[in-house]
């Protein structure tokens, strides 16, 4: 959804009055997932993958598999690793894990580690007198509380099950 108008002119109550009519064009202004997220989030569900094992996964591999630009790959490896997601080895048999089980690992955190705050949160508008600006404030509020606790529910282990509960029904149908 592209915006009319140059958003400098507008203060904070202005603009969630703009997109409070669309839902998606609130979801879309305000969260942003950006590829290193959806890179992140594919990384971590190849070494998912592998968890049982405790074998060591090499970033070529991964790489070549999802045809991730192996330089940004880098990046987003060693933004999961300062962030204690993955554990790193070196050598012939090196490569990386995860740092913890699956089911201990959300997607907030994932996305938080490598592009930082999942929303941009806008304050409370420090002047909402009007019902309307105060009525905006508080739905933008609780729009905020549910996706932040939608992405700190979600697990690694979720999306797999999710994603094989999916294929499994798809090819019932086939």
């Amino acid at each position: 959804m592209e915006t009319p108008i140059s958003m400098k002119s507008f203060d904070r109550v202005q603009i969630a009055c703009y997109y409070y009519t669309n839902f998606i064009g609130i979801v879309k202004y305000i969260m942003k997932i950006t590829a290193k997220t959806r890179y992140a989030l594919i990384f971590m569900l190849n070494l998912t993958e592998r968890f049982e094992s405790e074998q060591m996964t090499s970033l070529h591999d991964i790489v070549g598999k999802e045809k991730i630009p192996p330089k940004f790959m880098e990046q987003i490896v060693a933004a999961l690793k300062s962030k204690d997601l993955i554990q790193a080895q070196r050598g012939a048999r090196g490569g990386y894990r995860l740092a913890r089980p699956p089911e201990q690992i959300d997607l907030k955190t994932i996305c938080e580690a490598v592009q930082g705050p999942l929303c941009a949160k806008l304050e409370r508008y420090p002047q909402a007198e009007s019902l309307a600006q105060k009525a905006v404030a508080d739905f933008l509020s609780q729009m905020w509380s549910n996706m932040d606790d939608f992405w700190s529910s979600q697990t690694l282990t979720g999306l797999v099950k999710a994603s094989q509960e999916k294929n499994r029904t798809a090819m019932f149908y086939i």
